[in-house]
């Protein structure tokens, strides 16, 4: 049995990916929540401007279809295929249903190069005990260290006393 935290990936992609170097996909990451029919993929989170952004999805979308196959029992083979795009400008459909309400909606996505993005969201929320600063933090690579230092200078100009990290 493996845990969540196993993968697998081509040596070379994944030093490429680790240095912040664009690869092929969505822009988007996704979670399985329930692996085994019936299936649960939801998205995780979407990288600014790629084209899981500009299709409007957002986190917490739950994917329910993807080019006609249906997530929950479909073939795992035809979806992981669709799901992790090996060229530029492989395109796919997927029916989404929105995190946010509003339905079920269609989309298309078209595989572009996209460069990851360690820290995203950086912002304070207000508490009674004064700002507590939050942010998004996706992987842990060699050019994380940079932008996670950079992104604790503006919750210390916020006044943030405790932090979120997600």
């Amino acid at each position: 049995p493996k845990d969540r935290f196993h993968f697998t990936m081509d040596s070379a992609l994944y030093d490429a990916s680790t240095h912040g170097a664009p690869v092929v996909g969505y822009g988007m990451e996704l979670a399985v929540l329930q692996g085994q029919p019936p299936r649960d993929v939801r998205v995780a989170y979407v990288l600014p401007g790629g084209p899981a952004e500009q299709a409007g999805l957002a986190r917490g979308d739950r994917l329910l279809g993807v080019d006609g196959i249906e997530v929950a029992s479909g073939s795992a083979a035809s979806l992981n295929a669709a799901l992790a795009p090996t060229r530029e400008g492989e395109a796919h459909t997927m029916l989404v249903s929105s995190a946010a309400g509003g339905g079920q909606r269609s989309v298309s996505l078209l595989a572009a190069r996209v460069a990851g993005a360690p820290v995203l969201n950086v912002k304070t929320l207000p508490s009674a005990g004064g700002p507590v600063g939050y942010l998004q933090f996706n992987d842990h690579t060699e050019s994380a260290e940079a932008q996670l230092a950079a992104a604790m200078q503006p919750l210390k100009d916020a006044g943030a006393t405790a932090l979120v990290l997600d």
